[in-house]
């Protein structure tokens, strides 16, 4: 991505790490989120666009999500706002039984 920053949680050389893309007030997000890459997550979603500024994340290619990174996405709803788009199936899952789905933009009803 042109102009984008890159970030990465774990090994450069483990292929399920994951990575950070930012650009503008959204940051792509691929690879798994857990306990070792939440703080990366962390960090991509409060350098996005302006203070305040709702913070859009592209999770199509997240793998594993648990609840460190949960605990992330709430934290950062509270503080400046977040929509996840195109969320991944483990990623809609989770969102889903934890009833966070609809807070962070996802619709009740799964695309067809």
């Amino acid at each position: 991505m042109r102009g984008s920053r890159h970030a990465t949680g774990v090994s450069e050389s483990d292929p399920a790490a994951a990575r950070f893309a930012v650009r503008g007030n959204e940051v792509r997000v691929t690879g798994e989120l857990d306990l070792d890459t939440a703080p990366q997550l962390y960090v991509s979603t409060m350098v996005v666009g302006d203070p305040g500024t709702t913070v859009r994340l592209d999770m199509s290619e997240v793998t594993f999500i648990d609840a460190s990174a949960i605990r992330v996405l709430v934290k950062v709803g509270r503080q400046r706002g977040v929509v996840v788009v195109n969320p991944s199936p483990p990623v809609r899952r989770l969102l889903e039984i934890t009833g966070l789905g609809e807070r962070f933009g996802l619709s009740r009803r799964r695309a067809s």
